[in-house]
């Protein structure tokens, strides 16, 4: 049974069925938490710039990214080679121009979490804002209504700044985390598909801001050695999508 293709109601339901193993699931849930493998943030400098020009006049695109660990660069040994950077990388070659970088990205972080720090740092008023988001909300069960008001306050805050475009990276399918226990990772799974619907709505509902589905094509050898981050190879084919959409969507603003 493939999650995406169910309705938010019928995923609903699924979840509700799945509080019968909340026992299970908890225990499981604390020893996965004690045996996962621990892996750094990439090592930085987390910003650069890819295809600069330094004789053109035209100015370079600025993207930046911000979010979980999927920004911060956990399961790459370097920041180069995180999907911040690889969108960069991939817009470059594609567009032929200047592309800049910066990745603002926290290990563990969720929504809320999220919306607090864009009150603390400075973000700037980049082209394009690259947002993951989602799987910390999967983990600490942040529910749907709660979720859902994040996501609105998140987009709002980010779309005063004025960007040209806000990439939404769907939460990826957590049914397929290696190191997830069954049925913790079949759970997890139905609670991510609820929260990617949310994503892929607000996508529906404003021009200015795209859902990419990371369930698509999704390949488990593409985990990192914890089974739960992107590795370098996942990250280079997740920026290709992203670049794609980005491309495309720069192209009919221009």
């Amino acid at each position: 049974m493939k999650l995406q293709s169910l309705s938010l109601v019928q995923l609903s339901l699924l979840w509700t069925l799945c509080l019968f193993l909340f026992p299970l699931l908890l225990l499981q849930g604390w020893y996965t938490r004690r045996t996962t493998v621990r892996l750094p943030d990439g090592k930085p400098p987390a910003e650069g710039c890819f295809g600069e020009d330094q004789e053109s006049d035209q100015p370079n695109i600025e993207i930046v990214g911000v979010g979980d660990s999927v920004v911060a660069g956990v399961g790459v040994s370097q920041m180069t080679e995180s999907v911040t950077a690889q969108v960069a990388a991939q817009l470059a070659a594609t567009l032929g121009g200047g592309v800049c970088w910066r990745a603002l990205g926290v290990n563990g972080e969720k929504s809320e979490e999220l919306l607090v720090r864009l009150g603390e740092i400075s973000v700037g008023r980049p082209d394009v804002f690259l947002v993951s988001i989602g799987v910390n909300d999967v983990t600490a069960v942040t529910g749907v209504l709660k979720w859902q008001f994040n996501i609105i306050k998140l987009l709002a805050e980010l779309r005063d700044l004025r960007p040209g475009l806000v990439v939404l990276l769907g939460v990826p399918p957590m049914e397929y985390f290696s190191t997830l226990p069954v049925p913790l990772r079949q759970v997890m799974g139905i609670r991510a598909a609820m929260l990617n619907h949310t994503l892929r709505q607000a996508a529906e509902l404003l021009k200015d801001v795209c859902w990419v589905d990371l369930r698509d094509d999704f390949d488990p050898s593409h985990l990192a050695s914890d089974g739960y981050h992107p590795n370098a190879t996942a990250c280079r084919d997740i920026a290709v999508h992203v670049a794609s959409v980005v491309a495309e969507k720069l192209r009919e603003a221009s």
